[in-house]
């Protein structure tokens, strides 16, 4: 039988240890597929996570997806003639994804979410 958890136990093994109830310590142990969230912030903690000591500045996530994540409603971030041969920026401050990869890297970090005409 397969069993998920989620984390990014490969950063975080202590933290997720050390923060978990013994029942879900067990689970974690006993974990075939680790599922983690976020696929931006999941990326950048681990592009960033090795680097962070040698680097001076805050570093920046310039992310790209592509518009199946803008939404359903119709807008200018799903409107594939709009999206032609370009990059659309949004939420550019305050983004849940730039508070989640500076909180857990404990890091201010400045990310910068753009979509593209691709459907992914």
């Amino acid at each position: 039988m397969d069993l998920w958890i989620t984390g990014l136990t490969q950063l975080y093994r202590d933290f997720c240890f050390d923060n978990l109830e013994l029942q879900s310590r067990q689970k974690l142990r006993e974990a075939t597929h680790i599922s983690n969230p976020g696929c931006y912030a999941t990326a950048a903690q681990i592009g960033i996570a090795p680097v962070l000591e040698f680097i001076a500045a805050p570093p920046t996530v310039f992310a790209v997806s592509g518009y199946s994540g803008a939404g359903t409603k119709p807008s200018p971030k799903n409107d594939v003639k709009n999206l032609k041969d370009n990059l659309i920026p949004y939420s550019l401050t305050d983004h849940i994804h730039e508070r989640e990869i500076s909180h857990h890297l404990h890091s201010q970090v400045s990310f910068i979410p753009h979509v593209a005409q691709w459907y992914a």
